[in-house]
């Protein structure tokens, strides 16, 4: 049994990472950041309109010289405005941290909701303000356009919300990096301009979810209802699941329309956004790639090499297969109760295969080494804060470089 502070506090967590997830299941990784603690998970669920948005808004719209011009100036204003409310968010999820480490009071939590609420609704004020200011400026021809500029606001601002694999990718920013041709473009346009509406769609119904759970947080926080949690939680997860499906049905149909030599490109590409961890490029292979661009190598060096690569990727591709497997049931099974059961950790086949890409990785660089000289060896390129401790992730143990050391 849990006395009711336990679980008063670890409905906070997971309530907490419902709000801004739809899911208690937080997908590591991906897009858009992962803020530890009210100020950064709300900064992260309501990012400001930046440059890069109002440069769409402007392709969008047809800006002229002046209205972009005034657009500009719209912005500066907005800019300061949102940062100094991000910044007071920050300090208040800040002293809420700092209170609750002196005095262990749930009771912090209900602080903190009160503050998300305002931040929230200070910057929602902010940012129809800013949009409504920028329609102003617009042509009749111009603001029939407008609805599309929503959208486009709409995605860029909450699709990040989403943590079931799959569920967070764009496929009109995943279109426009495969740079293609001017004839498959025009072929694809039509899908994606479906697609914008058909994921409009399921997002607004996604995010009125999400936000009616932010709205009970406190009152299931109150009552430790860890029924009516699991109740949000599976809510959040059916929103996300239409989001994720409306990305999955329209990259079959894109995939299709493309021609041969782009689909490996793209479909690499929508994999590694949906699977971000199990997709990405790790040190392992940042290692490999080094040690196979040395000016210095032998023809025997490139030979083995070469053969230690074909290795870690036949190996790891079924077992990126397996991951994938393994990650979805997860997401589709994932149970408060059940979390807390255990203290949070993570245990059972998706656990096992982490620890298995990860001598999977070990092992690779281990073979690297013995390759090299001991001079090549100093030139591997170090890990990086973004690789983690080589514990937590994919790595190994460490980041030392001795031979036939841990990775």
């Amino acid at each position: 049994m849990f006395n009711l502070r336990s679980v008063m506090v670890a409905a906070a967590t997971a309530l907490t990472l419902l709000a801004a997830t739809g899911t208690a299941h937080a997908q590591p990784g991906g897009r858009g950041g992962r803020g530890g603690g009210g100020g950064g998970m709300m900064e992260g669920m309501l990012p400001q309109i930046g440059s890069r948005q109002v440069d769409k808004f402007s392709k969008i719209l047809a800006l002229t010289s002046d209205q972009k011009e005034a657009a500009e100036a719209l912005l500066e204003g907005y800019s300061g405005q949102a940062a100094a409310a991000a910044k007071a968010m920050r300090d208040a999820g800040q002293r809420a941290r700092d209170e609750f480490r002196e005095t262990n009071d749930p009771a912090v939590f209900e602080k903190m909701q009160e503050s998300t609420t305002r931040f929230r609704d200070e910057r929602k004020k902010l940012d129809d303000t800013f949009l409504s200011d920028l329609k102003s400026i617009l042509t009749p021809e111009q603001a029939a356009k407008w609805p599309q500029v929503e959208r486009t606001h709409r995605r860029d601002s909450t699709l990040r919300w989403g943590r079931l694999s799959g569920e967070r990718v764009d496929l009109v920013e995943l279109a426009e990096q495969q740079q293609l041709a001017a004839d498959v473009a025009t072929q694809v346009a039509p899908l994606l301009e479906q697609y914008q509406e058909d994921l409009d769609r399921e997002l607004t119904r996604r995010n009125e979810v999400y936000q009616g759970a932010m709205e009970k947080m406190m009152e299931v926080r109150r009552s430790g209802d860890m029924e009516a949690m699991q109740d949000m939680v599976e809510k959040g997860r059916e929103a996300g699941r239409r989001v994720r499906d409306v990305n999955r049905r329209y990259f079959r149909q894109m995939l299709e329309a493309m021609p041969e030599d782009k689909r490996a490109a793209f479909e690499a590409s929508f994999n590694q956004q949906s699977y971000p961890d199990i997709y990405r490029k790790g040190y392992a292979s940042r290692v490999s790639e080094a040690a196979a661009g040395m000016a210095d190598l032998t023809a025997e060096q490139k030979e083995q090499l070469a053969a230690v690569a074909k290795r870690f990727e036949e190996t790891l591709a079924p077992l990126q297969a397996k991951q994938v497997t393994a990650t979805e049931e997860n997401e589709a099974n994932f149970n408060i109760m059940e979390m807390m059961a255990r203290g949070w950790n993570q245990e059972g086949p998706l656990a096992d295969l982490r620890e298995e890409r990860r001598d999977l990785e070990r092992k690779l660089i281990d073979d690297i080494r013995k390759v090299l000289t001991d001079d090549q060896e100093t030139r591997l390129p170090e890990r990086t804060e973004e690789d983690g401790d080589g514990r937590s992730r994919w790595g190994g143990g460490g980041g030392g470089r001795g031979r036939g050391g841990q990775n």
